[in-house]
């Protein structure tokens, strides 16, 4: 919920600055036109592209108090207390959501998993059912007792605790399940076939994990590798916008190239943006997947390495 309420903020503010770029484009065509170098064509296509620009301003400001309440909802906030806890008022800069983790290993060892809760559950469930089968068990061996009782016997009542009348017995005893054979057996399928079901319902929880696992960190990965090559588009496009204002100003292209630059420029940072947070949504996710985290893994295999 944060890093949506963030990634809003960042568009709104990509949106904002496109918009005074735009803006400086018309202006530039309105000088032009007003010194009969262009035909007014320009200024109405110009003009076009800055309202449109400036009409998806409000559906992100609605998008992100949506946004807000959502995740005030979530931490029990009003949306004043909200925004004091934001510490902004939609006007976020277009630096970086959040810090990266520097790398994402590749091949974590399988106790990763068992931060998983369910895993958790799963395997102790499992522990438990197999201590069952061996009670279950245990129910055909011999029951062996030892008792004994101490205590005074005398007829009369006025020399009952005299040492002379003190008597005491020992009577040990064994419990052979003889005739309990049927119901022990049948027990004890009944728990082995348990503990079986516990064994599959691991396995399944096991096998889960790996691909909830397996897919969150690929898609991590991709998103990185997307994200790189979107900045790399968007810097290539912002070359555009400027080679082609250039080349409209000595008159050598006319204002379509430069209309056509600027939009292509503003859906990629847009785009660019839009695949930031959907990485840190995949991040979110590969967090998820092993319970937690892969941190004390790391620093376990840095510290073995040092």
């Amino acid at each position: 919920g944060y890093i949506a309420v963030r990634a809003i903020e960042k568009r709104l503010a990509v949106n904002r600055k496109n918009q005074v770029a735009q803006e400086d484009s018309l202006s530039l065509v309105q000088s032009r036109f007003a010194a009969g170098l262009v035909s007014e064509l320009d200024v109405a296509q110009s003009q076009t592209l800055v309202e449109q620009t400036r009409a998806q301003i409000p559906a992100l400001e609605q998008l992100r108090r949506e946004q807000v309440n959502a995740l005030g909802v979530l931490l029990g906030k009003m949306p004043v207390e909200m925004e004091q806890l934001l510490g902004s008022n939609g006007t976020h800069s277009t630096e970086a959501l959040a810090q990266l983790p520097p790398e994402v290993p590749v091949g974590l060892p399988s106790e990763v998993l068992r931060q998983r809760p369910d895993i958790r559950r799963a395997e102790r469930l499992l522990a438990a059912q197999n201590a069952r089968v061996g009670v279950a068990i245990a129910d055909y061996f011999p029951k062996f007792s030892l008792t004994g009782n101490f205590g005074y016997l005398s007829r009369s009542s006025g020399s009952l605790f005299e040492r002379v009348n003190q008597g005491w017995g020992f009577a040990p005893g064994v419990s052979l399940p003889l005739f309990e054979g049927g119901r022990i057996s049948e027990n004890v399928a009944v728990q082995r076939e348990r503990f079986s079901q516990a064994s599959s319902e691991y396995q399944k929880a096991v096998l889960a994990a790996i691909e909830e696992s397996e897919n969150a960190l690929s898609g991590y990965i991709k998103q990185r590798e997307r994200q790189k090559a979107l900045l790399r588009a968007f810097e290539a496009s912002q070359k555009s916008v400027t080679l082609s204002k250039d080349l409209y100003q000595q008159g050598i292209a006319d204002f379509q190239r430069v209309l056509d630059a600027e939009r292509v420029s503003f859906l990629a940072e847009d785009e660019l943006v839009q695949s930031e947070k959907a990485t840190f949504d995949a991040l979110i996710r590969s967090y998820k997947s092993l319970g937690g985290g892969w941190q004390y893994y790391l620093a376990q295999a840095q510290g073995s390495k040092g």
